[in-house]
């Protein structure tokens, strides 16, 4: 409760004083806008999207906007309205998109829907989200909606909705390879369906030629060049933060990628005979956080099903998760955001070592067809 208050305290002092100009709604404002103005063929033009902003929204640099285009319709309406206005909608939609998460995930684990909210509003990244206007607790209710399907042993449809995330591949394409793998053709169907719906709806607004300057946004972002706003490897809590932050940033890309792959190899090896959605999820979404090789604080927001995974075991493991939580906003003091990748590290190995007692632990009450 007191970080609770600690984390709603901080976003509205933080809401009250900063300039929506300079968060990260300005880039899906953006995407929307030159939708409105026709200019979705070259929405991936970092020239393009810079006169924008400085024109509409009155900012001197750019903050690009780097997602599928398909995600850009959901914020059409939006760019009709005055920027502030615009955020602070988009945050009670967030709101909104939070509390049916945790709805979703209170039933998945049979835990008090009151706690997991609270349990969402004591963690930090949560508020990042809502103070930046961005779209993480879009993903995190597709994930939770998705693991309620599995649950339900609807592959097909949560296949369907861990596609319709791809609105930042990264966070997707490793869970769901695994996912594949473990559930078989059904879940696999679906995926495929909702990939192929993602990728024509995105054609058909951006073009090849806005695919094309979306993949080099892409890869300059990956570069962590720092060229382009939220490209620097040193603020992401992930194995390519890690790598950096212990000062091994000469062989950033390299040693990452060795590292995710070995990351990768051993978590489906770990998980290879476990195909309980309660017990396949929480660690796949730790694992995929960190290898994801595009990762930012408010992206953490997924941390929470691998932790309430963990609430429901027993109260050692609780007392972890909560040190989790403050070791957060010790760090944010700190002003290094880059440290929240132990955070994640810590989550997926307590995770993994728990997973049989958090399977034994949740007693899933959504029954199959129900």
């Amino acid at each position: 409760m007191c970080v609770g208050a600690a984390n709603i305290t901080f976003f509205l002092l933080a809401a009250r004083n900063g300039n929506p100009a300079y968060l990260d709604f300005s880039g899906l404002y953006t995407a929307g806008g030159l939708v409105i103005e026709g200019h979705s063929a070259s929405m991936f033009n970092p020239q393009t999207q810079l006169e924008f902003q400085h024109r509409v929204l009155g900012r001197p640099g750019l903050l690009p906007f780097m997602h599928l285009p398909y995600e850009s319709v959901l914020f059409v309406p939006l760019a009709f309205l005055p920027m502030t206005l615009a955020l602070w909608i988009w945050r009670v939609v967030s709101v909104c998109m939070l509390i049916c998460s945790t709805r979703f995930l209170a039933d998945i684990f049979n835990v008090v829907r009151l706690h997991v909210f609270l349990l969402a509003v004591g963690f930090f990244p949560v508020v990042v989200t809502l103070y930046q206007g961005q779209d993480s607790i879009l993903i995190l209710l597709l994930f939770s909606s998705s693991l309620m399907f599995l649950c339900r042993e609807k592959d097909r449809p949560s296949g369907f909705l861990i596609a319709a995330a791809m609105v930042k591949p990264q966070l997707i394409l490793p869970l769901a390879a695994i996912l594949i793998w473990q559930r078989g053709h059904r879940f696999l169907q679906g995926f495929l369906g909702g990939t192929a719906a993602v990728l024509l709806i995105s054609l058909a607004i951006a073009g090849l030629r806005g695919l094309r300057e979306m993949a080099a946004l892409w890869q300059t972002a990956a570069s962590g060049s720092g060229r382009l706003a939220s490209s620097e490897a040193s603020a992401m809590p992930n194995i390519r933060g890690i790598v950096w932050t212990l000062g091994l940033g000469a062989n950033t890309l390299l040693l990452t990628a060795i590292l995710s792959a070995l990351l990768f190899l051993a978590i489906a090896w770990r998980l290879r005979q476990q195909r309980s959605p309660e017990v396949l999820f929480p660690p796949l979404i730790a694992a995929t956080l960190l290898l994801s090789v595009h990762l930012y604080a408010h992206d953490l927001v997924l941390l929470i099903i691998p932790m309430l995974a963990l609430f429901v075991t027993n109260q050692k493991v609780t007392s972890i998760c909560a040190a989790m939580c403050l070791c957060m906003l010790f760090f944010l003091l700190l002003g290094h955001f880059g440290l929240f990748g132990f955070v994640t590290c810590s989550v997926l190995l307590v995770t993994l070592k728990y997973c049989n007692a958090t399977s034994q632990a949740s007693h899933v009450v959504l029954l199959p067809g129900g």
